[in-house]
């Protein structure tokens, strides 16, 4: 099948590493941290890549644009992959999933739901320092 031949590796900071091989189990902390990383990064750049828009339209210069538009696009794509890999991993209701790709999308909300797996993130945490 293909879906069983399916792997992700991701690796965060040079340090942070979790690998999905659909049907294993691996470290969710991490997986839902590098998530949040993302999901704030994405959203600074969707601010970034605003304000070239404004350069590009308003002031006739398309440095913003050209500069913002890749790193935007780039982040967009490994977010929506690590919000596919944490709802296979945290066994998220396809609501949440869904929910969350669409508070992606416009400006200033990817900091709600970065703040949202942030709190998840601090959650479980927690959970794993008491269960130790």
């Amino acid at each position: 099948m293909l879906w069983s031949m399916l792997t992700v590796t991701l690796i965060v900071g040079g340090r942070s590493r979790f690998r999905l091989d659909l049907g294993k189990q691996v470290d969710y902390v991490n997986a839902l941290k590098a998530l949040m990383i993302v999901a704030f990064a994405e959203a600074v750049s969707w601010l970034g890549l605003l304000l070239g828009m404004v350069l590009k339209y308003g002031f006739d210069n398309e440095a913003g644009v050209s500069l913002m538009g890749p790193i935007h696009g780039m982040l967009f794509i490994v977010f929506a992959a690590l919000l596919l890999i944490t709802h296979f991993q945290e066994r998220w209701p396809i609501r949440r999933t869904i929910l969350s790709f669409v508070e992606s999308i416009p400006p200033f909300t990817g900091f709600l739901l970065g703040k949202q797996l942030l709190d998840d993130v601090r959650l479980k945490e927690s959970g794993q320092s008491n269960a130790s």
